[in-house]
């Protein structure tokens, strides 16, 4: 066995498999071990470590973060756990934001943070005691499928429209009670229908 080909066979950060092309010729494919964003450290910053920096950049898809010469990223999800309708009402250019660190982007040496986690959730402190729970709350949002019910603070849920027994939906703004039949903190949705009168 030529020592170049087993070098790259036995490499311990590549999974590397031969190849027979023919019967004097082969090639060796190989593909990283670990995944890429599962780096733990990278650049001295470790992931689950709390950093500060200054946004330098709001675009449509996320916030562009400077942590002393290294880029940061935020997607528009972990911003805030709360609703909003433009990133800049939550942050501006030129301002200190506290993260958390989620991932390395190693291919595109970035960081990608969290300003969400640092904030208490809302949603985990409703499920405590929200399921099965009759509560009042105000249509926020009309899609065609159903309305979104603000249930408690920074908590909207979904009535579906099968549930409801008027053929028109409810406008924004409108009062209902509803019902909590579910809780999901992975996809953060809270299931609602009217409540039985």
């Amino acid at each position: 066995m030529d020592l170049p080909r087993r070098y790259w066979l036995e490499h311990p950060a590549l999974k590397t498999v031969e190849i027979a092309l023919a019967e004097d010729l082969a090639t060796l494919v190989g593909t990283r071990r670990r995944l890429a964003g599962a780096e733990t450290t990278w650049r001295g910053l470790e992931r689950g470590q709390i950093v500060r920096g200054v946004v330098t950049c709001i675009a449509p898809f996320g916030v562009f973060v400077d942590l002393d010469g290294v880029e940061g990223f935020v997607t528009v999800p972990e911003l805030s756990r709360h609703r909003f309708d433009s990133l800049d009402e939550v942050v501006h250019v030129g301002q200190e934001v506290t993260a958390e660190i989620l991932a390395f982007e190693l291919p595109r040496q970035q960081v990608r943070l969290s300003l969400a986690a640092l904030a208490p959730d809302p949603l985990t402190e409703f499920a405590r005691n929200g399921l099965g729970r009759v509560v009042r709350g105000t249509v926020t949002k009309a899609v065609p499928f159903g309305v979104f019910v603000r249930v408690a603070e920074g908590v909207e849920g979904l009535v579906h429209r099968d549930t409801l027994n008027d053929p028109y939906l409810p406008e924004v703004g409108d009062e209902l009670s509803v019902e909590v039949v579910g809780i999901n903190l992975v996809r953060r949705r809270v299931g609602l229908k009217p409540a039985s009168t």
